[in-house]
Protein backbone atom coordinates (compact mmCIF):
# COMPACT_ATOMS: atom_id res chain seq x y z
CA UNK A 1 0.00 0.00 0.00
CA UNK A 2 0.99 3.79 -0.91
CA UNK A 3 -0.01 6.12 1.26
CA UNK A 4 0.40 9.66 0.85
CA UNK A 5 -0.56 12.89 2.48
CA UNK A 6 -0.14 16.15 0.84
CA UNK A 7 -1.59 20.28 0.68
CA UNK A 8 -2.61 20.89 -2.72
CA UNK A 9 -3.51 24.49 -3.52
CA UNK A 10 -6.53 25.26 -5.20
CA UNK A 11 -6.90 24.79 -8.79
CA UNK A 12 -3.43 23.45 -9.10
CA UNK A 13 -4.90 20.25 -11.21
CA UNK A 14 -6.87 22.95 -13.56
CA UNK A 15 -3.87 22.88 -15.55
CA UNK A 16 -2.79 19.53 -16.00
CA UNK A 17 -6.24 18.48 -16.54
CA UNK A 18 -6.32 20.42 -19.66
CA UNK A 19 -2.90 18.41 -20.93
CA UNK A 20 -4.62 15.29 -20.18
CA UNK A 21 -7.98 16.49 -22.15
CA UNK A 22 -5.43 17.76 -24.87
CA UNK A 23 -4.39 14.05 -25.18
CA UNK A 24 -7.86 13.22 -25.55
CA UNK A 25 -8.98 15.45 -28.79
CA UNK A 26 -6.63 17.98 -30.82
CA UNK A 27 -8.66 19.98 -32.86
CA UNK A 28 -7.86 20.06 -36.71
CA UNK A 29 -7.73 22.78 -38.56
CA UNK A 30 -10.96 22.26 -40.23
CA UNK A 31 -12.48 22.78 -36.49
CA UNK A 32 -10.61 26.00 -37.13
CA UNK A 33 -11.36 26.81 -40.15
CA UNK A 34 -15.37 26.36 -40.36
CA UNK A 35 -15.88 28.73 -37.37
CA UNK A 36 -13.77 31.70 -39.11
CA UNK A 37 -15.41 31.09 -42.18
CA UNK A 38 -18.31 31.83 -40.30
CA UNK A 39 -17.61 34.71 -38.70
CA UNK A 40 -15.78 35.87 -42.31
CA UNK A 41 -18.88 35.36 -43.62
CA UNK A 42 -20.80 37.42 -40.87
CA UNK A 43 -18.68 40.23 -41.30
CA UNK A 44 -18.57 40.39 -45.41
CA UNK A 45 -22.21 39.86 -45.30
CA UNK A 46 -22.84 42.92 -42.77
CA UNK A 47 -20.24 45.42 -44.63
CA UNK A 48 -22.27 44.83 -47.87
CA UNK A 49 -25.17 45.73 -46.32
CA UNK A 50 -23.28 48.62 -44.91
CA UNK A 51 -22.21 49.60 -48.66
CA UNK A 52 -26.07 48.63 -50.04
CA UNK A 53 -27.68 50.73 -47.22
CA UNK A 54 -25.29 53.72 -47.88
CA UNK A 55 -26.27 53.53 -51.71
CA UNK A 56 -29.92 53.52 -50.93
CA UNK A 57 -30.08 56.72 -48.76
CA UNK A 58 -27.26 59.21 -47.83
CA UNK A 59 -29.57 59.17 -44.02
CA UNK A 60 -29.01 55.67 -43.34
CA UNK A 61 -25.01 55.87 -44.13
CA UNK A 62 -24.35 56.20 -40.28
CA UNK A 63 -26.11 52.96 -40.07
CA UNK A 64 -23.53 50.84 -41.57
CA UNK A 65 -20.71 51.15 -39.00
CA UNK A 66 -23.15 49.66 -36.38
CA UNK A 67 -23.86 47.27 -38.96
CA UNK A 68 -20.84 45.99 -39.24
CA UNK A 69 -20.22 46.04 -35.60
CA UNK A 70 -23.58 43.85 -35.35
CA UNK A 71 -22.52 41.68 -37.63
CA UNK A 72 -19.03 40.83 -36.31
CA UNK A 73 -20.47 40.53 -33.42
CA UNK A 74 -22.94 38.09 -34.52
CA UNK A 75 -20.51 36.36 -36.69
CA UNK A 76 -17.62 35.34 -33.33
CA UNK A 77 -20.93 34.01 -31.23
CA UNK A 78 -21.51 31.86 -34.34
CA UNK A 79 -18.38 30.69 -35.01
CA UNK A 80 -17.45 30.01 -30.83
CA UNK A 81 -20.62 27.99 -30.80
CA UNK A 82 -19.29 26.16 -33.82
CA UNK A 83 -15.96 25.30 -32.33
CA UNK A 84 -17.47 24.61 -28.75
CA UNK A 85 -19.98 22.02 -30.41
CA UNK A 86 -17.11 20.54 -32.70
CA UNK A 87 -14.65 20.32 -29.92
CA UNK A 88 -17.63 18.79 -27.31
CA UNK A 89 -18.12 16.23 -30.44
CA UNK A 90 -14.25 15.16 -31.09
CA UNK A 91 -13.29 14.97 -27.26
CA UNK A 92 -16.31 12.59 -26.96
CA UNK A 93 -15.40 10.78 -29.65
CA UNK A 94 -11.81 10.34 -28.53
CA UNK A 95 -13.11 9.06 -25.02
CA UNK A 96 -15.13 6.49 -26.64
CA UNK A 97 -12.18 5.75 -28.98
CA UNK A 98 -10.20 5.24 -25.50
CA UNK A 99 -12.34 2.62 -24.19
CA UNK A 100 -15.02 4.59 -22.51
CA UNK A 101 -18.32 3.36 -22.81
CA UNK A 102 -21.12 4.74 -24.41
CA UNK A 103 -23.78 4.86 -21.38
CA UNK A 104 -22.57 4.21 -17.49
CA UNK A 105 -24.96 2.50 -15.38
CA UNK A 106 -24.73 4.67 -12.03
CA UNK A 107 -26.39 4.79 -8.73
CA UNK A 108 -26.33 8.16 -7.17
CA UNK A 109 -26.84 7.48 -2.94
CA UNK A 110 -27.86 10.75 -0.79
CA UNK A 111 -27.96 11.11 2.87
CA UNK A 112 -27.25 13.09 5.40
CA UNK A 113 -23.91 12.47 5.31
CA UNK A 114 -23.37 13.63 2.05
CA UNK A 115 -23.66 12.01 -1.26
CA UNK A 116 -22.28 9.02 -3.19
CA UNK A 117 -22.07 8.39 -6.82
CA UNK A 118 -20.63 4.83 -8.44
CA UNK A 119 -20.69 2.93 -11.37
CA UNK A 120 -18.78 0.03 -12.92
CA UNK A 121 -15.67 2.15 -14.03
CA UNK A 122 -15.44 3.98 -10.70
CA UNK A 123 -17.03 5.35 -7.28
CA UNK A 124 -16.65 9.21 -5.71
CA UNK A 125 -18.37 10.73 -2.53
CA UNK A 126 -18.69 13.56 -1.02
CA UNK A 127 -19.92 14.66 2.03
CA UNK A 128 -22.01 17.84 2.39
CA UNK A 129 -20.12 19.99 4.29
CA UNK A 130 -17.80 20.36 1.67
CA UNK A 131 -20.67 21.30 -0.80
CA UNK A 132 -19.81 25.08 -1.40
CA UNK A 133 -23.74 25.94 -3.47
CA UNK A 134 -26.91 23.97 -5.09
CA UNK A 135 -28.56 25.59 -8.24
CA UNK A 136 -31.16 24.23 -10.79
CA UNK A 137 -30.10 23.98 -14.78
CA UNK A 138 -32.88 23.19 -16.89
CA UNK A 139 -32.23 19.40 -17.21
CA UNK A 140 -29.73 18.64 -13.70
CA UNK A 141 -29.44 19.64 -10.25
CA UNK A 142 -25.86 21.56 -9.99
CA UNK A 143 -23.65 20.46 -6.72
CA UNK A 144 -20.55 22.06 -6.71
CA UNK A 145 -17.52 20.30 -4.71
CA UNK A 146 -14.40 22.42 -4.67
CA UNK A 147 -13.24 22.37 -8.19
CA UNK A 148 -15.54 19.59 -9.18
CA UNK A 149 -18.90 20.44 -10.45
CA UNK A 150 -21.78 17.33 -9.89
CA UNK A 151 -24.70 17.36 -12.60
CA UNK A 152 -27.14 15.22 -11.36
CA UNK A 153 -29.69 14.66 -14.24
CA UNK A 154 -33.34 15.10 -12.75
CA UNK A 155 -34.45 11.98 -15.02
CA UNK A 156 -32.81 9.99 -11.76
CA UNK A 157 -35.42 10.83 -9.36
CA UNK A 158 -38.38 8.64 -9.74
CA UNK A 159 -40.53 11.57 -9.27
CA UNK A 160 -40.70 14.83 -7.83
CA UNK A 161 -41.22 13.74 -4.13
CA UNK A 162 -37.81 11.69 -4.23
CA UNK A 163 -36.55 15.33 -5.82
CA UNK A 164 -38.19 17.10 -3.19
CA UNK A 165 -36.40 14.74 -0.43
CA UNK A 166 -33.14 15.48 -2.27
CA UNK A 167 -33.84 19.11 -1.78
CA UNK A 168 -34.77 18.49 1.38
CA UNK A 169 -31.89 16.55 2.76
CA UNK A 170 -29.74 19.41 1.19
CA UNK A 171 -31.38 21.87 3.06
CA UNK A 172 -31.00 19.92 6.07
CA UNK A 173 -27.14 18.92 5.31
CA UNK A 174 -25.52 22.01 3.95
CA UNK A 175 -23.24 24.57 5.69
CA UNK A 176 -25.17 27.75 6.23
CA UNK A 177 -22.95 29.17 4.00
CA UNK A 178 -23.66 26.93 1.03
CA UNK A 179 -27.40 27.29 1.80
CA UNK A 180 -27.00 31.00 1.07
CA UNK A 181 -25.14 30.45 -1.84
CA UNK A 182 -27.89 27.94 -3.11
CA UNK A 183 -30.91 28.15 -5.18
CA UNK A 184 -32.93 24.91 -3.66
CA UNK A 185 -36.47 25.54 -5.89
CA UNK A 186 -36.57 24.78 -9.24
Amino acid sequence: MIDIEADIPLGEAIRPSALAQSRVYKADARAILIPALVLAGAIILSTTFGWLLAMLSLTLQSMASLLWIAGAFLGLIAALRIFSAQHMRGFLAGLRDMGSPAFFHTRFNFDEKGMAISSQRSSWRAPWTSVLFVMPAPDHWLVQVDTTTLAFPRRIFADSEQEKAFLDLAVQALTPEAKARSTLTR
